[in-house]
C-alpha cells in the first residue's frame, strides 16, 4: 500500500509589482519594500537576485520558516535615461521534503537626465547706446533635462538689467530673459 496526499505551495510576494519611480541619473531611489509569505509549514532557505543592476535587493540570502514572512528592500539606480525594467527572483529552497520553488517581482522605474541649462545666444552685444536711452535684447534660456530647475538671473554691471529675475523651468521647456 501507498499513501501520499499533495500540498498546494502558497507563497505569493506582496506586492507582486515595484515602481521605484523617475529617479535623476546619479541618484538611487528611496528604498521601496516587498514581502514574501509562506502559507505553508514547510522550512526554506533562499536567494534573492535581481536580472538588471539598475535595481539591488537586501536581503540577497534569507531563511523562511513555515507561516512566516520575509521583507526585501529595493532600491533603484538607473544606468541611463529612460524606462528600466527588472525582474526580482526570489528562490525557495526546502530540504524535508526536497524541493525548490520560485516567486518573482516585476520592477520598474525610469532614469531622469538632471536639468541642463543653456543660454541662446550666449554673447549679447549691444553695440552704440546713447547715454541716457536703453535698448533691449533678449536670450532664451532652455532647460535641456528631464527634471524641472529653479533659474534666477542677475548682472554683475549695474548698468545692465535682467528680468524676470527668477523662474522655475521644467525639463524640455524654455523662457525668454529680457536683457536692457
Amino acid at each position: 500500500t501507498v499513501r501520499g496526499s499533495g500540498t498546494q505551495l502558497n507563497i505569493t510576494a506582496n506586492p507582486g509589482s515595484v515602481d521605484l519611480g523617475r529617479v535623476i541619473l546619479g541618484s538611487t531611489s528611496p528604498a521601496r519594500s516587498t514581502s514574501v509569505t509562506n502559507g505553508t509549514d514547510f522550512n526554506f532557505t533562499g536567494t534573492a537576485a535581481v536580472d538588471n543592476g539598475a535595481f539591488s535587493v537586501t536581503p540577497a540570502t534569507f531563511s523562511l520558516g513555515g507561516r512566516r514572512s520575509q521583507d526585501f528592500s529595493l532600491t533603484f539606480r538607473p544606468a541611463a535615461a529612460g524606462p528600466a525594467s527588472g525582474v526580482l527572483t526570489l528562490t525557495l529552497t526546502s530540504t524535508a521534503p526536497p524541493f525548490s520553488t520560485t516567486v518573482t517581482v516585476t520592477l520598474t522605474g525610469e532614469g531622469l537626465n538632471p536639468a541642463a541649462i543653456t543660454i541662446s545666444p550666449p554673447t549679447v552685444d549691444f553695440g552704440d547706446v546713447s547715454v541716457g536711452s536703453s535698448a533691449l535684447r533678449s536670450v532664451t534660456v532652455t532647460n535641456t533635462g528631464d527634471v524641472s530647475s529653479a533659474v534666477s538671473t542677475s548682472s554683475s554691471n549695474a548698468a545692465f538689467a535682467v528680468a524676470p529675475s527668477s523662474f522655475t523651468l521644467a525639463g524640455g521647456a524654455s523662457q525668454a530673459v529680457n536683457i536692457s
